[in-house]
């Protein structure tokens, strides 16, 4: 009966500490009227990602040619607002899915990319920068669905952070 105790006991011990382990955790923050915004607690994030127009058109293309050149594009605005640490942006995807569940490959823009067709990634504190952009979709997928945008950033003591945005295409 003591061996039992014992193992019991152990048990129990094992059980504690496994669910005292730290995580890295996303919560999911305040849904906007341009869709689901979602941060990492630990890292270095711009303050805010918002999308011009809250909905996002898809407008036809003359003479599409699947895949070099999509039926449809989507024009808008990327607003980066950032907070109290300066970040530098390390990468922005686009990921759409249209209205059935198909989705397109993503799209990731990496810094150097940023750089040369905006300038500099660097966002001081409290500063704002809008990127337009135009994301070319409709090879395999509808005109209408959900784009999502996430931007990669990190601050001057490496930390790392994404920061996620979702808006309606139509």
């Amino acid at each position: 009966m003591h061996k039992l105790t014992v193992l019991s006991v152990l048990l129990v011990s094992l059980f504690l500490l496994n669910g005292c382990r730290t995580k890295d955790v996303t919560p999911t923050g305040p849904t906007g009227t341009a869709g689901v915004k979602t941060q990492s607690l630990t890292a270095a994030l711009p303050a805010a990602l918002s999308v011009t127009p809250a909905t996002v058109i898809a407008q036809p293309v003359r003479n599409p040619f699947c895949p070099s050149v999509a039926p449809f594009t989507a024009p808008f605005l990327l607003v980066v607002q950032n907070g109290d640490v300066a970040v530098s942006i390390t990468a922005i995807t686009l990921r759409f899915t249209d209205n059935s569940g198909a989705g397109m490959p993503p799209v990731t823009l990496p810094a150097p990319m940023i750089t040369a067709r905006f300038g500099s990634t660097l966002l001081p504190p409290q500063a704002t920068r809008t990127f337009p952009l135009s994301f070319g979709l409709g090879c395999g997928t509808g005109p209408t669905g959900t784009l999502v945008v996430t931007v990669g950033t990190r601050d001057a003591d490496g930390k790392s952070g994404t920061s996620q945005i979702g808006v309606a295409v139509h």
